[in-house]
This record gives structure tokens, sequence and C-alpha cells, in this order.
């Protein structure tokens, strides 16, 4: 593969893709996009599809850590060309070059790059049929650092042409299903913690493997090798617990990788692999990186046995066991001892979004503002991670082996001699194999958990209304990762003995109310982290629908303190003639009894006779009269509002009546 250098110019950007829509997806769903950009500064729109729902924040692969991020807009429109939806991205462009020491290349643009974009679009239903991309700025500067560090500046304007098409050999893209992808492949899921939806997807694939060589577990060992790497160290430990890892399986024709016996220039050997990947790009021995229609490869396998916008890291194994990879939206490593550290450090920029923290002694100084990087600062005294520093380190921190495992102010970063600092003395980004500092590890949570939730599902579910006639279930389905806890709460008051239960069981004695909220707040905790941990709340409105066999709500004898079992109201615990199911129907205490249901005021007049008693919502009040005191005749019924309420009697003779007043439950 050649490569060249991108520099500062002015570039548009502009297509108008026609895509055949025939899937259904929700209105403002996520699409995928796989664009390559060529060395005759055309541009082909590989892939367009609609992405599978998911949970995760949609990430453009290698966007977090690229060389260099275009911003751009992307209209879509309908076949009368009218907007039906804008996104806003970045085209996320360069790779990065494995470290080595006393070595000064940092990364390049290549001439020829496959970028994925995840984007938000228009309902299918809406019918889009084309795509203008065009960038939102009308210049920026494009870097890259060659290997004697010179850099030009371009200044003529260039216009990218984007136009449908597919790669060599290929079939164009259409929405029909996934990109169809050349060669006998298959797909081995090595690790599996959970849905797919709501976790870290890695897709490892393999360059330069024969068939026997995927027979007899070679191919499956350097993967090994490679995750093994990721689980030396402590921070991927626990995120391989929230990571799912899928191994595609492809044989080449030959073994190896282009050039790894030589330079081209000194008669170096290419070799017929499935990934075309090749030592010796833009004359750089161990920087390993496929041409773009292995890039393409990749990406389609990827998005067919795993699907699109559901992965979120590749990373290409080289069966080579000459030192040497890449960095990017694919991270490459070779079958070399040290090949696997290779694409540790490389997803450390591709998903934490890390700076290099090496620098190359050559007394240069870091100049402009400060970078945005969480593990490199301009500042010596109060750096973005002052919360790991502890007070009696000195600021900035001598580089000397004491301070070996201290977190302070080290200077010497991000390709500079002096004038910025980073976080340890020596990290997995600054050399490989020495293990990532408490910074780099905890920011690697940080990015961690603004992908992924840390819940997978609960039960039931929060959208509607929970009913408890008995007892009820409540479930929160975590990641399992260590240190994720639980308080749960009725109303704001905790429920004894919750603490650390991911579910609990609720009766309908436990809920004082009618209606009540259920909330469990979840919390994760590490000694990783001391900035930006994650916490998540789950609430239910939960409404208990418990009765007694006589139908006095459970909720009403919680609040009175009665047993809900065994049809307790049947009793009379104040003996005051009423049972506690009748004290429910006036509303009164059922241990109390002077609290009663009672004719508060009589007015006598020579006309009539007025009864006033105070009334409670959901109350019908049926006045009886009687003159033996034996036999009751119903005259009225009355529904309580809350207030006072009246009744008024015309006698119709001198004889002696009594009244009362009886409460029923509309």
């Amino acid at each position: 593969m050649n490569f060249k250098h991108f520099h500062a110019k002015t570039v548009t950007l502009f297509t108008v893709l026609t895509v055949m829509l025939s899937h259904s997806v929700l209105a403002d769903s996520p699409w995928q996009l796989t664009v390559c950009y060529h060395d005759d500064g055309s541009v082909s729109m590989i892939d367009v599809k609609p992405i599978t729902a998911t949970r995760k924040k949609m990430i453009s692969p290698g966007s977090k850590g690229a060389l260099e991020s275009i911003p751009i807009s992307i209209t879509w429109l309908n076949s009368e060309n009218k907007t039906l939806h804008k996104s806003k991205t970045v085209l996320p462009l360069g790779i990065r070059v494995p470290v080595l020491e006393n070595s000064s290349e940092v990364g390049m643009i290549p001439s020829e790059q496959v970028c994925v974009l995840r984007v938000i679009g228009p309902d299918v239903a809406d019918n889009p049929t084309q795509i203008e991309i065009n960038n939102d700025v009308q210049e920026f500067q494009l870097f890259a650092k060659s290997a004697t560090a010179e850099s030009q500046n371009i200044t003529n304007n260039q216009k990218l042409n984007l136009s449908l098409a597919s790669a060599p050999g290929e079939n164009p893209p259409t929405m029909d299903g996934p990109q169809t992808v050349e060669g006998a492949l298959s797909v081995t899921k090595v690790k599996d913690t959970g849905p797919d939806s709501n976790r870290l997807v890695l897709v490892f694939v393999g360059d330069g493997y024969l068939e026997s060589e995927l027979t007899d577990g070679t191919y499956a060992s350097d993967v090994a090798a490679t995750i093994a790497a990721f689980d030396d160290e402590p921070v991927w430990q626990e995120m391989l617990k929230g990571t799912n890892i899928y191994q595609i399986n492809v044989a080449s024709n030959q073994s190896g990788a282009d050039y790894e016996d030589a330079s081209p220039s000194a008669g170096g050997t290419l070799k017929d692999t499935y990934f075309n990947c090749a030592f010796w790009n833009y004359d750089i021995e161990r920087l390993l990186y496929p041409d773009w229609t292995g890039e393409t490869r990749a990406t389609a396998a990827a998005d067919s046995f795993v699907g699109a916008g559901q992965w979120d890291q590749i990373v290409m194994v080289v069966n080579s066991s000459k030192y040497g990879g890449a960095g990017g939206d694919i991270a490459i490593n070779s079958a070399h001892p040290s090949g696997p550290e290779v694409s540790v450090h490389e997803v450390g920029h591709s998903l934490a979004g890390l700076a290099d923290e090496y620098d190359y002694g050559d007394g240069s100084r870091h100049t402009g503002s400060n970078p945005s990087q969480a593990n490199i600062d301009i500042s010596a005294t109060s750096p973005k991670w002052s919360h790991w520093i502890e007070a009696s380190t000195t600021m900035p921190t001598p580089d000397t082996s004491s301070n070996k495992s201290k977190v302070g102010a080290f200077e010497g970063a991000y390709y500079k001699e002096f004038d910025i600092y980073r976080p340890w003395r020596s990290c997995t980004m600054r050399t490989l194999g020495d293990g990532f500092c408490p910074v780099c590890a905890e920011t690697h949570l940080q990015e961690l958990f603004s992908i992924i939730s840390l819940t997978d599902s609960v039960s039931p579910d929060t959208s509607s209304d929970v009913t408890v006639i008995s007892s009820k279930v409540f479930t929160v389905d975590d990641i399992n990762l260590t240190g994720i806890s639980y308080q749960w709460f009725i109303n704001g008051e905790p429920i004894p003995d919750s603490s650390n239960l991911s579910s609990v069981a609720l009766s309908t004695a436990q809920l004082s109310s009618a209606s009540q909220q259920v909330t469990v707040e979840m919390n994760y905790t590490s000694t990783m982290m001391r900035q930006g941990a994650p916490s998540q709340t789950h609430s239910w409105n939960v409404q208990n629908n418990g009765t007694t066999t006589t139908g006095t709500p459970h909720w009403w004898l919680v609040q009175k303190g009665v047993d809900v079992t065994g049809d307790r109201d049947s009793l009379d615990p104040d003996g005051d003639g009423q049972t506690t199911a009748q004290e429910y129907l006036a509303n009164t205490d059922p241990f109390d009894g002077a609290s009663t249901l009672a004719i508060t005021k009589i007015t006598r007049r020579p006309s009539d006779v007025t009864l006033e008693w105070q009334t409670q919502l959901n109350r019908m009040y049926r006045i009886e009269q009687s003159s033996d005191l034996i036999t009751w005749v119903p005259v009225t019924e009355i529904t309580g509002d809350g207030e006072k309420a009246t009744y008024s009697h015309i006698p119709s003779s001198q004889m002696k009546l009594f009244f009362k007043v009886v409460a029923r439950v509309q």
C-alpha cells in the first residue's frame, strides 16, 4: 500500500447516493455509512444500512483516537429532493504507527482509507433516496507526522467527488441485507457476557492464515494471545466482564504478510492474503496495515457476522512473527510476542481517546492550547487528573525511580519533551508493557460506561403501572461487573435489608398506599475510578390492589397497622362494636374506640330536623331511620366529597324517629 501526506487544505465534501430501501426502522433511526476515500481524491460509498436497535451509545469506530477528524453534515433527501433529516458527525482519518523506542513516527493519513460513520437518519418510511455529505468548515488542517517529522502546507482547493461505488469484485450495496463478503468465512463467539446491544463488542479477524492454520488452532491461539494481553491489564480484567468477543475465521491463499522478509525496495515478497496486509507501509518497517479493500472486507465481515452498529472495535491479527501493527478504527498486531501489546496500546487511542505519552527527547516544546485528552496537560500544578495526586507529591514530579508508582505531573508527552505533562513515569501509552496508569485506567472505564449501561433489563417493565395482588418480585439484570451496588426504596424510604440485592420481593403488606413509587438506585464503585463512576435509577409506579375476602384494601390495613393475612378485618380490636372492615368503610381508626362515624350536629326546627356529619372521598353514605331501633329503613344516599354533608327530615307525625349514617365504598 502506498501512503502520502494529507496536509492543510480546503476540502469540500459532497455526495449524492441513491439507495434501494426495503426495511422498516423506527423514526429518527440509526444508520451506518461505510465510505472510502482514494488517492485520486474520489470517495466511494461502499455500504449504507440501518442499524438494528441497540441500547449502546452510537459511536463511529476510530473516532475517539483519530489523528484528524473532519466535521461533516449529512443531509437525507427523498426523490423530490426534499430534506428529510440532517445529521452531524466527523470523518475520522489516519492510522497510528506502533510505539518503538527512539523512533519518531506518529501516524499518517493514508492515501486510501475506509471510514465507518454511524449517525441518526430518517425513518425508511419517509422514503429517503439520496444522501448529501458536506464538510462543516471551510478549511481544516490535516497533519501527518512522517519519519523525518516534516510537514507541508498545500493551499490549493481540492474537491472530493463522492459517488456510489463498490469495492472491486463486489456488488453495489443495497438495503436488502448485510453486505456480501467474499471467501469461506465463519465466526466463533469466544466470549459471551450478555446481549451485544449492551456490551462492548470486539471483533477479531485474522490475515495470512492458511486453512490448515485455522483447523490446527494456530489462528485461535494467536487471537487468544492478544486477548490475554488485554486481560493482563487490571482495567481490562474488569472491562472484559462486560465485553463480548467474536473471532471471524477466514483462510488466505498464502501464509504471512507482504514484505515481512524485506522492504519493497529490497525485493520483499508479496503474499496473497485475504485482507492484503503489508509491512513497510510509508517506508516504516513495523507499520503493518491492510489496503482499502482489506479494510472494506474487515468491516463487511464484522457487519455480516455481528451486525452493523453492534460491534465497537475490530482487531486484526496477522500471521507473522515479525513485530508490527497499527492503530485506528482497526487495531492491527502481528503474532510477534510483543505484537498483542500493540493492540492494547492502540485501542487505548481508539476506544478511550488517550494521547501518546512518549516524547522524542529532542528538546522540543509544546506550544498552543491545552490538548483535550485526559492523560496529558500543560499544567504542572493542577492537571486534569489532580484528583489522583496525593498532597505529598512534588509538582512537577521528578522523573526518578522513587516516583515510579506515584501519580503526578511528569514532563514530556505528546511527542514533546518540555512544557507538557503526563500522569505517570511510564504507562502503556508511553512504553508497551508497562501497564496503564490510574488515569488511563479510569478513562477506559469512563469511556466504557459512556457506551454501555449498568443494566441489561428490569422486570417488571417500568413503562406501565405494576399491580400487586399479594406479592411481586422486582429484578434488575445488571452487566455483572464487580462493584455494582443496590439500594431499594418505597416512596423515598429505604427498604430494610435490601442493600446490594439485585432483586426484591415486595408484598402488599409492605405497600402502605394505594399507589406508590418503588425505586432502585444502582451505583458502580471501583478503586480504579475516582471521578465519573456511573449510577442508574429505575422506578416503578406500583398499585397495591390486594384486598381481604370482604374487600378491605391491604394498603389501608397496612396504614392502620393491621395484619393483611387471615382476614383480620373481621375482628373488632377497639371493642366499639365495629369490625375493622366496617371501620375501613367509615374511615375510622380500628384501634381507637372513640374514633367513630358519627352525626356531629343536629339542628331542630319546627319544620324539620337537620343532621350533619363529615364525609370522606370515595364513600357513599346511606341515611337510615327507625322507630324502634330494630327495623331500619333506608331513606336516601349521599356521595361524600371530603366536606361536611347534611340531611334534613320533615316529620309527617309526632312519632319518635331514630337516624343513623352507614358508609360504604362507591
